[in-house]
């Protein structure tokens, strides 16, 4: 990594500096609001686990603007008495009266730990992102590290299997959803989109200097996990974990405006996720093969007229044509291969997403 892209994140997110966490190669970021209950469980889990390298747990203790402080500072005064097993080590920041909830949470717990590096071992410090109602497989942190060292990758979607619910309704809520989710990666990675990746906050990892070139956390109350691993994407080498190595609780939420917490509760209310028909799916494919047709994308114009129906529409309502031809006019590609790559930058995960719907609203493509 350049030392000047380096220091340049640093001096735009300036903040506390802490010595000790030097000594630790990697680190695991963990915001907890509310927690007394479910993290010392996550705590107790990761002890358990086979740790390879000195890891720095940082808890981000935190709570929204507006509201009380005693259960932070419970938890807080909880976690003074609380010590781990070494070669782990608990740090504590205390972050109050947050605007920008967990998003701002992860931030602050991963800026931290970043500002302890420098340009060169950026390069191999993993940060680890959990939540605080979560446990892990006691492969968590040496399967995830030797998966981002032998694929040479900046950044891991680690797969998880929600934590089964007492009570039945719950249970069938929680797997209907974990389904959904996989059917909608299955069919996003037979289409061929790179975005193929199911972004969940307590299931992935990513280098130091990886986290700086995406530009670090994005600052939302909701989907911060999504926005993320969707610069990483489009940044640096992406790879999945698949054996479930975290295990989120399939709590029902209030919290944030969707999530786990949010479709559990909305699914046992008889709303299920937006569905997403296979013919969407199936236009998507042929999309993204016409993207390697040469000289498809030498315009906007000639790529729109290359698609049919409501996916040459969605391409003119969400202004590709003029956006494409700045793009192109702004920058020359020197083969095919250069194009895709722009293409992708501009029909990232959250324009596939919005492509889908728009297809899947219509019966007729």
């Amino acid at each position: 990594m350049k030392e000047h892209d380096f220091s340049k994140y640093l001096k735009r997110n300036p903040g506390k500096l802490l010595p000790e966490l030097e000594k630790f190669p990697h680190a695991v970021i963990v915001p907890a609001y509310d927690e007394t209950e479910y993290l010392p469980r996550l705590l107790s889990s990761l002890s358990k686990a086979e740790i390879p390298a000195p890891i720095a747990v940082i808890t981000v203790v935190n709570h929204p603007a507006g509201t009380g402080c005693a259960s932070s500072l419970e938890l807080l005064a909880k976690l003074e008495h609380t010590v781990l097993p070494p070669p782990l080590k608990l740090f504590t920041i205390y972050a109050p009266q947050l605007k920008h909830g967990v998003g701002e949470a992860r931030k602050i717990g991963f800026d931290l730990f970043s500002r302890s590096r420098n340009c060169e071992n950026a390069e191999t410090s993993l940060m680890f992102s959990l939540d605080s109602d979560c446990t892990v497989h006691k492969e968590y942190f040496s399967a995830t590290l030797n998966a981002v060292k032998e694929h040479l990758a900046g950044c891991a979607v680690i797969a998880v299997a929600h934590q089964k619910p007492l009570d039945d309704i719950s249970a069938q809520a929680i797997e209907t959803y974990e389904q959904y989710l996989l059917d909608y990666e299955k069919k996003l990675s037979f289409a061929g989109s790179p975005y193929a990746f199911n972004a969940i906050g307590s299931g992935f990892a990513v280098t130091v200097s990886s986290y700086i070139k995406c530009g670090g956390m994005k600052l939302k109350k909701a989907g911060e996990d999504f926005y993320f691993i969707q610069d990483a994407v489009k940044c640096t080498k992406v790879i999945k974990v698949p054996s479930p190595l975290v295990y989120p609780s399939a709590r029902i939420s209030e919290r944030v405006p969707f999530g786990t917490g949010t479709a559990v509760r909305d699914i046992i209310g008889g709303t299920m996720p937006r569905a997403v028909t296979d013919d969407a799916f199936s236009e998507l494919k042929k999309v993204l093969e016409t993207i390697s047709i040469p000289g498809a994308l030498d315009s906007g114009e000639k790529f729109v007229s290359m698609l049919k129906g409501r996916a040459a529409d969605f391409f003119v309502v969400n202004g590709f044509t003029s956006d494409w031809n700045r793009i192109t006019g702004n920058q020359k590609f020197p083969d095919t291969n250069g194009q895709i790559r722009a293409f992708h930058l501009w029909f990232d995960a959250l324009q596939t997403r919005r492509f889908l719907h728009y297809l899947s609203e219509s019966e007729t493509l």
